[in-house]
């Protein structure tokens, strides 16, 4: 794929067969030719300041899981769109080996290009989601730790007549403690296998990519 893309720069870069012609300047163009044009101020957005996050463990991992769907989503898009380059470079070979189709290669180099920007805007929304997904799962491990210690705490505060309560919810950790390490069994397995199995918020599941991937996908 690289060497393909490879040959799009390059049919970027060239001019067509027909193209060397130039048109006689006009007298309205050559009076004007040394005014400068008037631009506007720059009317470019700024970035908002951060998305406010949520307090509790439940909704945190859903933002968190929401930035994971987002890259799911845009990995789709990224691989439709380099099928597409692939294809357009592939019909833009045969027109350049046929000739005389110098204005229809010209608007398929538009395309290839515009789908190129595309590529790039996407990329930017990628890397965005990616930090954002680290820094939540960093923030719900460490929600996720000091839970576990404030319980802990609780538990040797506990006084002897509350041994009774005490030993049920030992028992409940107990059977959550089991219900952890199955599913840690199985994200295991599926580490093994090069992914993580993540759900969609209507149950559909999903892979992410892996940092290889990513940046195949967001090749130039």
């Amino acid at each position: 794929m690289e060497a393909i893309q490879r040959r799009a720069s390059s049919f970027l870069s060239r001019k067509p067969s027909g193209s060397s012609h130039k048109s006689k300047p006009s007298a309205s163009s050559s009076t004007h030719s040394t005014q400068t044009p008037t631009r506007s101020p720059s009317t470019r957005t700024l970035t908002p300041p951060p998305d406010p996050l949520p307090k509790t463990l439940p909704a945190l991992e859903g933002v968190l899981n929401h930035h994971r769907s987002q890259l799911d989503t845009l990995a789709k898009r990224l691989q439709y769109l380099n099928e597409g380059i692939d294809r357009d470079i592939i019909v833009l070979r045969r027109m350049h080996r046929e000739g005389g189709r110098d204005r229809e290669i010209k608007y398929m180099e538009d395309r290839v290009q515009g789908m190129a920007d595309c590529k790039r805007a996407l990329g930017r929304n990628v890397k965005w989601h990616l930090q954002e997904s680290e820094r939540l799962a960093v923030m719900v491990r460490d929600m996720v730790a000091e839970g576990a210690r404030r319980e802990a705490e609780r538990a040797e505060r506990a006084e002897d007549g509350e041994r009774a309560e005490d030993g049920k919810r030992a028992e409940d950790g107990e059977k959550a403690e089991d219900g952890e390490k199955v599913e840690d069994k199985d994200r295991a397995e599926e580490r093994v296998r090069g992914k993580i199995v993540y759900r969609h918020e209507n149950g559909e599941t999903f892979t992410l990519p892996t940092p290889e991937e990513w940046e195949e996908m967001l090749a130039d």
